[in-house]
This record gives C-alpha cells, sequence and structure tokens, in this order.
C-alpha cells in the first residue's frame, strides 16, 4: 500500500500524467479534500510502482537548509 498526497496543482499534473487503469482512475475519483487528494494505492503489479513513481515526480522537492 502506497500513501501519495496531492496538492491542487499536483493534482493537475497528475490528470495529465498517462497513468495505468487503476491509479489513474483513483486519481479521477478521489474526492478533492481542502489540502489536496489522499490517495492510498494497493500495489500489486509493476505498472502501480511506476504510476506511483510518477505521481511522485510531480511533488515539489524540499528545499535543503544551507
Amino acid at each position: 500500500m502506497a500513501q501519495v498526497v496531492l496538492g491542487k496543482e499536483q493534482v493537475e499534473k497528475a490528470l495529465c500524467l498517462r497513468l495505468g487503469a487503476k491509479v489513474g482512475n483513483m486519481v479521477r475519483e478521489t474526492p478533492q479534500l481542502h489540502d489536496g487528494k489522499w490517495l492510498f494505492i494497493p500495489v500489486t503489479t509493476e505498472v502501480d510502482v511506476q504510476d506511483i513513481e510518477q505521481l511522485l515526480l510531480t511533488k515539489k522537492r524540499p528545499v535543503k537548509p544551507k
């Protein structure tokens, strides 16, 4: 099981990705909350892993302290 939380901008980016049927449907069908979409994705195939990696790449990288 993978948990991915997407903010509003990240959801817009995720909707443009070419995702597998299961993860793509979850991104489209999961209700939008005030802080984004909370996805709980059961990982059962290699396609699921690749889709999750694509979703994670839409997220901003944290700023490294100097």
